[in-house]
């Protein structure tokens, strides 16, 4: 978790000097990020359900066409890169599911354990997509998913300070009383 809160910090500087949202645009995102992220969460359940319907049709048809006299000899190898490929696309996004509604209640309490929960989400989702990518040979897709999430920051570091990380570090500051 210390390397989180490293990543978070080195991240917020490249932020700091980015142009921001009106406070008026933060300030609505922050307070309802919460029913976004259960919008989230019953749109990614749908695509769980169906990804699952897919990879069983296709687990078929990947058999057929393994075995098909049409097929080339690497056929094996795309059918095999293909599924892992889902596999661990349909992995990341379960996880991410679970961190998502694990992160509700915080951030509808504005807490900073919510908003930490959608950064780690925001990895996550990152190293899944570079991994999928790396196995299909697909370099544009990495800066796809670089650009994407690097957008997807820009908005998640625009409401930081509106869960706490400002009042935190404010108070590590005050001295003491002797």
């Amino acid at each position: 978790m210390e390397q989180v809160r490293a990543l978070e910090k080195t991240i917020s500087g490249w932020y700091a000097n980015a142009p921001h949202l009106p406070v008026n645009a933060r300030k609505w995102l922050a307070n309802n990020v919460w029913w976004l992220a259960v919008v989230g969460i019953v749109l990614s359940a749908f695509a769980i359900l169906s990804i699952i319907g897919i990879l069983v049709v296709a687990l078929g048809l990947s058999a057929f066409v393994a075995t098909s006299v049409y097929s080339a000899p690497y056929a094996g190898a795309v059918v095999g890169a293909t599924w892992l490929v889902s596999l661990i696309g349909l992995v990341g996004l379960v996880i991410t599911v679970a961190l998502l509604a694990m992160a509700v209640g915080p951030l509808k309490a504005k807490a900073k354990k919510g908003w930490t929960i959608l950064f780690v989400i925001a990895l996550i989702s990152l190293a899944v997509q570079v991994v999928g990518d790396l196995v299909t040979f697909n370099l544009a897709g990495i800066l796809v998913a670089v650009l994407w999430t690097g957008i997807g920051a820009y908005f998640l570091f625009e409401i930081r300070d509106e869960f706490g990380v400002q009042k935190v570090a404010a108070k590590a500051k005050v001295p003491k009383k002797a």
